[in-house]
């Protein structure tokens, strides 16, 4: 769908067109295109493909379908075409179309040609033109439902378009329709999208009169004047419009906008600002019956099925990228919206819980998480011992770039103790960890996971993703604890679009899930572990432009006294010692980082196993684990480096994948043994 001016991006490199044969095809066509083609994408919309056509200040907009095979009925460039070549006599916020292309050899697909249109494309923020306006989110919103009530107003038999679709039986159509699409595009099965479509079908009501209905329409398919956000200048995206049930669209609209005691999935699904100002649902369907005056009482079952239909959009888009017709990296995250926008359906149609019945509660994440020094609810104690076990990276469902048996930058640790597992760095050794808890019945016990991120970087909290038993135990509540830097990663994933969004991925899986800042020198008490943590020096870049890195060393102790420090990501030096003296300090494992294997190599915020040797050396007492190995580095190498500085050094020990050591109340030490 087109954007604002300067919203386009290089094409991508999939999605690519031959512009020599359009530029021909189109000459002679379209006034003005005689001249030199310059071809830009617009990177929203998650569907067909639009791109801006410049012959040099004269422009048009081309949409063409997805890549990849599409259902017959959908992305219909035909149909798209019959609707705006004709509506904006009616409807002026329509854009008229000039051309239609039905040979697919030009392009590979069918397309066609629109005018341009000029405004603002309001997404997930509200835009710098509209900030300092406190009331531009409430005239945009009444805006965007005005000009729905007056497209349902429009007399589409006089425009010629009374053949467009069969009013009678739409809704009927609607709910076997999005089944059978279902059908075709899911992986898995859902259990909701089967109790939402039996439930649609009983309580389908008369279809109202006939209107023309728009099919997709919300906030981010209108586009507003850039001078006042309550002028609508522009809807967009008319490859669905058809005759039918006008509340349809109303109830779609509701499935996109959002409220701010909204849970999580359904605020990250909205694509809409959640900035304060803008109207609830309820009074989006009292301003639309008031401006159309029609009867809205039933508009639940009209939000519901919007809600259905959107899940059979998301496994639709997902299963393009799951089959590799595209390669658009957004829309990895789709799959499991899936499950998430169906639970919402069946908690609407007011049965069940937005998660999945009464088993799980998502906790918003607050705007300031909570501090660690006032979490003070602890677990009862275990007989077991606290165990602690080093995890690799084998077993990553979405990258393995490494095979190494020993730990390093993307493994993980656990301390479990009881009913309670700490997490140290998160990376993709949650896989084989996640294994591990289907399997072991000490694992399958644990109710509480304490995820502690040193900084902001994907290879300490990437692994979230991938850790199936954090999305499958619907008991399980998670907490995930780091600087304000690495939680706002974790919460936006450096907004790469690629990354799952947590609290999405969480919903209707987990009992709940928390976030928590914490500072240097903080000291609390985590369900009866205490966590103490202080600053490590860690940064990226080279040595003339250094990238600090918020990064935190943490001791943690266990209710029966086991205790670790863990200095992953620090680059030791004579004015760290202290900081390491202190987290070392009552420990009786430490895991450092040795990410090269000598002190003269050390860089980039990294350590080396000939300081960890060293400090091994100056605490005896202490059992030195050398992890966080440099990923150019091979087993044989790493295991080189550990011979020539481990020896006197019994307390001085490689972080093996697998390698468990449990804790010895009586000796008061840990004790190594083979995991099963």
């Amino acid at each position: 769908m087109p954007d604002p001016p300067g919203d386009t991006i290089d094409v991508r490199a999939d999605e690519g067109l031959d512009e020599a044969r359009l530029a021909d095809y189109l000459r002679g066509r379209l006034p003005g295109a005689e001249g030199p083609l310059t071809l830009r994408q617009f990177g929203g919309g998650a569907a067909n493909l639009t791109y801006l056509l410049q012959y040099g200040t004269r422009e048009y907009v081309l949409r063409r379908p997805p890549l990849g095979p599409v259902a017959p009925s959908s992305h219909d460039m035909g149909r798209e075409y019959r609707v705006l070549s004709v509506l904006h006599r009616a409807f002026p916020p329509a854009p008229p179309a000039f051309h239609l292309c039905e040979d697919a050899g030009v392009i590979g697909a069918p397309f066609f040609v629109m005018e341009r249109r000029l405004g603002v494309v309001v997404r997930r923020e509200v835009p710098a033109a509209f900030a300092a306006d406190p009331a531009a989110p409430r005239r945009m919103s009444l805006a965007l439902v005005d000009a729905l009530s007056d497209l349902h107003a429009v007399d589409y038999a006089g425009l010629g378009l009374e053949t467009l679709g069969k009013p009678a039986g739409f809704l009927e159509r609607q709910i076997e329709g999005w089944l059978g699409r279902w059908e075709k595009a899911k992986l898995v099965d859902v259990p909701d999208m089967t109790w939402v479509h039996d439930w649609l079908r009983e309580r389908c009501p008369a279809s109202a009169c006939a209107a023309l209905v728009h099919n997709d329409y919300k906030l981010d398919n209108v586009m507003l004047a850039a001078d006042d956000p309550g002028r609508l200048v522009a809807v967009f995206d008319w490859d669905m419009c058809t005759l039918g049930d006008p509340l349809a669209d109303l109830g779609a609209l509701l499935c996109y906008w959002s409220e701010p005691g909204d849970p999580p999935p359904l605020r990250a699904m909205s694509m809409m600002p959640t900035a304060p100002g803008f109207p609830s649902r309820a009074e989006l369907v009292a301003r639309y019956a008031e401006r159309s005056g029609r009867d809205v009482r039933r508009i639940e079952f009209y939000h519901v099925l919007g809600l259905y239909r959107l899940a059979v959009i998301a496994a639709q888009i997902f299963v393009r990228f799951h089959r590799g017709q595209t390669k658009d990296q957004r829309f990895a995250a789709f799959g499991p919206l899936v499950g998430v926008v169906a639970a919402a359906a069946r908690e609407r149609a007011g049965r069940g819980s937005l998660v999945r019945g009464s088993r799980a509660t998502l906790l918003p994440s607050p705007g300031h998480p909570g501090k660690l020094k006032v979490m003070t609810r602890h677990a009862g104690r275990s007989g077991a011992p606290t165990e602690f076990e080093v995890w690799g990276c084998r077993g990553s469902r979405s990258f393995v770039p490494f095979r190494s048996a020993i730990g390093n930058n993307t493994s993980c640790y656990s301390l479990l103790h009881g009913a309670d597992l700490v997490v140290l760095d998160a990376g993709r050794g949650l896989a084989a960890l996640g294994w591990a808890m289907a399997r072991r019945a000490a694992l399958r016990k644990v109710e509480r996971v304490h995820v502690l991120v040193t900084h902001a970087h994907l290879d300490h909290w990437e692994g979230l993703k991938d850790a199936e038993w954090f999305w499958r135990k619907a008991s399980l509540d998670v907490s995930i604890h780091g600087s304000a830097q690495a939680v706002r990663a974790i919460q936006t994933a450096y907004g790469y679009p690629l990354y799952v969004n947590l609290e999405l991925l969480a919903a209707g899986r987990l009992r709940s899930v928390r976030f928590h800042t914490l500072d240097p020198g903080d000291s609390g008490v985590v369900a009866g572990w205490k966590v103490e943590t202080a600053p490590l020096h860690h940064y990226s870049g080279d040595d003339h432009e250094r990238q600090w890195l918020d990064t935190l060393g943490f001791r943690v102790s266990a209710p029966d006294g086991a205790t670790l420090a863990y200095l992953c990501d620090h680059e030791p030096s004579a004015e760290t010692r202290d900081v390491e003296e202190r987290l070392l300090g009552k420990s009786h494992l430490a895991v450092y980082d040795a990410h090269f294997p000598d002190i003269r190599q050390q860089a980039h915020g990294h350590g080396s196993q000939e300081h960890a040797a060293h400090m091994a050396r100056a605490h005896p007492e202490l059992i030195v684990l050398a992890g966080h190995h440099g990923p150019t580095l091979s087993d044989a190498e790493i295991r080189s480096a550990h011979r020539r500085h481990r020896k006197g050094l019994p307390n001085f020990r490689l972080a093996v994948e697998g390698a468990a050591w449990h804790w010895d109340a009586r000796r008061g030490a840990f004790v190594e043994r083979v995991r099963r």
